[in-house]
């Protein structure tokens, strides 16, 4: 089994295509991410940006799959009861 740092260097390798965006955003804000962002291991606050936005990602799509389990469960067991 890979560990995960492993996994994090192989997602690395594998080329991503890229768009770049706008955002707006408070100054506050800004200062707020680039004053942390070297304690967390990056080297700019844009970087810690994407992890921020891809860790809440993982979060919400892994809530939406359980949300999505449980749903299916409902309705399987509706089904079976309505079959009796």
């Amino acid at each position: 089994m890979k560990t995960a740092r492993e996994r994090m260097w192989e997602r690395m390798r594998t080329p991503r295509v890229m768009t770049s965006i706008s955002l707006r955003i408070p100054e506050s804000v800004i200062e707020s991410l680039k004053e942390i962002a070297p304690s967390l291991g990056f080297s700019g606050y844009q970087g810690l940006i994407k992890a921020y936005i891809s860790q809440g990602l993982r979060k919400d799509l892994e809530n939406s799959k359980v949300r999505r389990c449980r749903q299916s469960q409902r309705a399987c067991a509706n089904r079976a009861s309505r079959m009796r």
